[in-house]
């Protein structure tokens, strides 16, 4: 059943997304982007498990996916700089909330445990993997725009290479960190993780096909607009 509200979850997030992307553009898909990474360092698999099919799935899946799918839209916009707006930003957004994190728990309890400090290990995990994923996929998108690779197979092959360098490099640091690490436990996660992905990465495709004809109407209208007034 849980599964369930994980596509619901994808569903709803790139339904939204293209909402976002036609009535608030650039600015909307940033926040949205933004929200996405935040929210994926608090709803994941280790704090809110999905149990499933014998696997362990977590909402991060789907709003990481967004995350970068956002970041990658943004570029295919011709907002280049503000897709590396969005990925600084968000990395400042994760180490900063991490810190305010610890402080919370310290003018509250006056002392720190080990799920307090695995909490903020977790979040440099989580930005380092973000900044190492994303550099490079930002490069790799970029170059195969350039070489004209069908825009579809660029944002699968560049959102599948992000989420393999991020959740081998995420959910390795705070596994080896963890008091009871257990490698079956780390396969489960990894493998729900990947499989969350994937079907989420299907959802932006078929978000950025509605997109596409949505852009196509928009701008059969507008033409239509310029010959009325030239007549």
């Amino acid at each position: 059943m849980g599964f369930l509200f994980l596509l619901l979850t994808a569903f709803i997030c790139f339904f939204v997304f293209i909402f976002v992307r036609k009535f608030w553009n650039r600015n909307g898909i940033f926040t949205l982007g933004i929200c996405g990474a935040i929210g994926a360092n608090v709803y994941n698999s280790i704090t809110y498990p999905v149990l499933d099919f014998g696997l362990i799935f977590g909402v991060d899946s789907v709003i990481y996916t967004l995350f970068i799918f956002c970041l990658l839209t943004l570029i295919q916009d011709k907002h280049s700089n503000a897709s590396t707006v969005l990925l600084y930003s968000t990395i400042g957004s994760i180490l900063f909330n991490a810190i305010i994190e610890i402080l919370a728990t310290l003018s509250s309890q006056n002392t720190l445990d080990n799920s307090n400090l695995n909490n903020f290990i977790a979040s440099l995990a989580s930005a380092f993997a973000t900044f190492v994923a994303l550099i490079l996929v930002i490069k790799l998108f970029k170059y195969f725009s350039n070489k004209n690779v069908n825009i579809y197979v660029n944002f699968s092959i560049c959102i599948l290479v992000a989420s393999i360098i991020n959740s081998l490099l995420y959910f390795g640091i705070t596994t080896l960190v963890s008091q009871s690490f257990d490698l079956n436990t780390f396969w489960l996660m990894m493998a729900g993780s990947y499989i969350g992905k994937l079907l989420s990465t299907i959802f932006a495709l078929i978000a950025w096909f509605i997109c596409s004809i949505i852009d196509k109407k928009c701008s059969k209208n507008k033409t239509e607009f310029e010959n009325n007034k030239k007549i």
